[in-house]
């Protein structure tokens, strides 16, 4: 299963949903995680505000992950989300250890 990351850095979860524009792409299979990828996404928060058109831009472009994990993301966007299929998880810290909440 592929989740995506919101992450400056590809070790913590560590920026909101809207802001990050890098994400650390991930399989989480047998309890093992394995880092795949990071990709660059356009960030969702700018001038202007946020917009359906750049959060259907956002998701399509992480559609093949099944989770989300992210320090915040508004209530709209989680929304908007869970009709995807996508599960989302608001995690602050280490990938590592956010996989227990992965699972649940």
């Amino acid at each position: 299963m592929k989740i995506a990351y919101s992450s400056t850095d590809g070790k913590f979860v560590d920026i909101h949903f809207g802001k990050c524009s890098s994400w650390t792409i991930a399989d989480f299979s047998n309890g093992k995680i394995k880092v795949l990828e990071t990709r660059k996404t356009p960030r969702l928060c700018q001038a202007g505000g946020h917009t359906q058109e750049l959060a259907c831009d956002m998701f399509d472009l992480l559609s093949d992950c099944k989770i989300i994990v992210t320090v915040r993301m508004g209530i709209w966007i989680k929304h908007f989300a869970q009709q995807r299929g996508i599960k989302v998880i608001e995690y602050i810290g280490e990938i590592e250890k956010s996989l227990e909440n992965a699972e649940s």
